[in-house]
């Protein structure tokens, strides 16, 4: 069925081919799959290889109308629905996502075209895979060149620099520079190559005075050819225009988040700052995937995971200058770190100076009480220009979640004290390392440890905060602690023989009194008493010897009782 329908598309690119001519473009514009290690025993068995549509219909049209696309053009497609016409308008907003340039951790795996992150190696590098295609009717020299250049993941990246290793920061640390240049093989219409580029990615400690948090790279790669120069490339500006307007460079600004307890990363830094020379104002704008949809359980990915902002200095302050303005957010105890509540969060009216840098630290920590089985989501960050409304740039975040044993937080059963009491709050303690954090009512945080002490005046509720340390899992509960502000203290004396000082707080009341309750009879004697006054004195000597109840009634109910003995 499929070859039916490429055999289709092919005769409608060119109806005067005949059959055969038909099934040899078919065959001859397939693509090697023997290079797989897996499919190495079964050479010759397989068949031609896999077919490549859209190489067979550009190969049929060329051979109909070679000027079809006369000129040379390679290009880096920006997403799988980039065909390379320029400018690009089909891929949208997000341009720094190419699903031609994937990293991986170990050599010749080119054929996994799935982006990990990369890893510091002082030895061993990274290997950077790039997919180049030739989308015209002419056949490439050989002789065209890909070279590939790095910088720390960044929402507004101009050209050349930081690419060209010129921005610096600390001790001379660079925030970009070349990974290196490669020879691009020829390749006929429809065509494609694979060049994998070998990166000694730089020490992730060399930024650690930046932001401690792990901080990955954006990666751009550029086809350099005197047959096919850059459409319309200008410098010294964002490089997104850059981008959309010449098939000849590809960009990847992409985190990965492994949710699994082998990587405890729950999160990923991104730079935010001002290229220009002059101050400017802009947003951020935070984005669940457009094509990401809700869970088994009808709930997005902000409501299935708590989604965490946290801005260094630089950021939070250049966002206070415009009055922490923004949208779809709820603060947390630090001030520089606000929570996700919508499919679109608004950070605004960021004011920088001229050349500021700041960064973010965007986490995801799953909440066990909503997990599903979904287990991939994507999340953008979309940094705007607010004198023209412009996306100066952003970063793309992949969370891939594994399933696994939850845990549930267990704050306690709820507690009754008096007031001026105090009472130790104990957390269950889950089966794997984890941080306790306990937050009183108004969302502070009080203490962190499995036990806290605690002496509340008023009846408060505190939240226990459980976070697993191996992949960031999170759960909530609540315990309250109710105060009684009204209570006997003392009876003196005790036992009793002619009078007794009952010493109490009533202090909150309106009005109160002292039962005096023979235990035996149920005899009955009343005794106003004044709340703001601490103790009060009763005269027994015309009480019978024997066992009493002393009970403090406070607005109207009964608030404790202590035994007294007349003797």
């Amino acid at each position: 069925m499929l070859l039916t329908g490429i055999a289709a598309l092919v005769f409608a690119a060119n109806p005067n081919l005949t059959a055969q001519q038909a099934k040899d473009i078919i065959i001859n514009t397939t693509d090697d799959i023997y290079h797989i290690p897996w499919n190495q025993p079964f050479v010759g068995q397989l068949g031609s290889g896999r077919v490549n549509a859209y190489r067979a219909v550009l190969t049929a049209k060329c051979m109909d109308d070679p000027n079809y696309i006369g000129e040379l053009d390679l290009m880096v497609r920006n997403s799988m629905v980039d065909y390379g016409v320029e400018p690009d308008i089909n891929t949208g907003n997000v341009m720094w996502n190419s699903s031609e340039i994937w990293v991986r951790n170990n050599a010749g795996e080119s054929y996994i075209d799935v982006h990990q992150n990369p890893e510091y190696d002082p030895v061993n590098p990274n290997f950077v895979n790039v997919r180049v295609t030739n989308r015209s009717c002419v056949t490439s020299s050989g002789n065209e060149q890909l070279k590939l250049y790095w910088s720390k993941a960044n929402t507004a990246l101009s050209w050349p620099a930081p690419w060209d290793g010129s921005l610096t920061v600390g001790n001379n640390v660079p925030l970009g520079g070349e990974v290196g240049s490669l020879t691009i093989p020829s390749l006929q219409p429809g065509q494609e190559a694979v060049l994998e580029f070998e990166w000694m990615v730089p020490n992730p400690q060399d930024y650690i005075d930046l932001n401690p948090n792990p901080w990955h790279f954006c990666l751009l790669a550029r086809i350099e050819s005197n047959d096919d120069p850059m459409t319309n490339e200008e410098t010294d500006v964002v490089i997104t225009s850059n981008v959309m307007n010449n098939n000849n460079i590809g960009w990847k600004n992409t985190t990965v988040i492994d949710v699994n307890p082998n990587t405890p990363a729950i999160g990923g830094v991104v730079a935010v700052s001002n290229p220009y020379s002059q101050s400017k104002n802009y947003s951020l704008e935070l984005v669940v995937d457009q094509t990401d949809r809700p869970n088994v359980n009808g709930k997005k990915l902000f409501e299935e995971a708590e989604i965490g902002i946290e801005m260094d200095d630089i950021l939070y302050a250049a966002w206070e200058r415009g009055n922490k303005k923004g949208s779809h957010f709820k603060t947390t105890h630090n001030p520089k770190k606000i929570i996700v509540t919508d499919t679109v969060t608004l950070i605004d009216n960021i004011q920088f100076a001229p050349n500021e840098l700041g960064s973010l630290y965007l986490t995801f920590n799953f909440l066990t009480k909503e997990l599903s089985n979904k287990h991939k989501y994507t999340y953008h960050v979309f940094q705007k220009d607010l004198s023209n409304g412009e996306i100066t740039g952003g970063e793309t975040y992949k969370i891939r979640k594994k399933s696994r044993p939850t845990f549930t937080a267990d704050a306690g059963n709820n507690k009754e004290i008096y007031r001026s009491e105090s009472v130790t709050l104990e957390a269950s303690e889950i089966n794997e390392d984890a941080v306790y954090n306990w937050y009183d009512v108004h969302g502070n945080l009080i203490h962190t440890g499995t036990s806290i002490t605690v002496s509340p005046q008023f009846t408060q509720q505190y939240k226990l905060e459980v976070i697993s340390n191996l992949d960031g899992l999170k759960d909530y509960d609540e315990t309250e602690i109710k105060v009684n502000p009204y209570r006997i203290e003392t009876l003196v004396p005790n036992p009793a023989t002619a009078q007794v000082t009952v010493n109490y707080l009533a202090t909150d009341a309106t009005s109160a009194y002292v039962m005096v309750v023979h235990q035996n009879t149920g005899n009955t004697s009343n005794y106003i008493i004044d709340p703001q006054v601490f103790s009060h004195t009763i005269d027994l000597s015309n009480f019978a010897s024997g066992l009493y109840s002393i009970v403090l009634v406070c607005d109207g109910e009964i608030q404790e009782s202590k035994n007294l003995i007349k003797q």
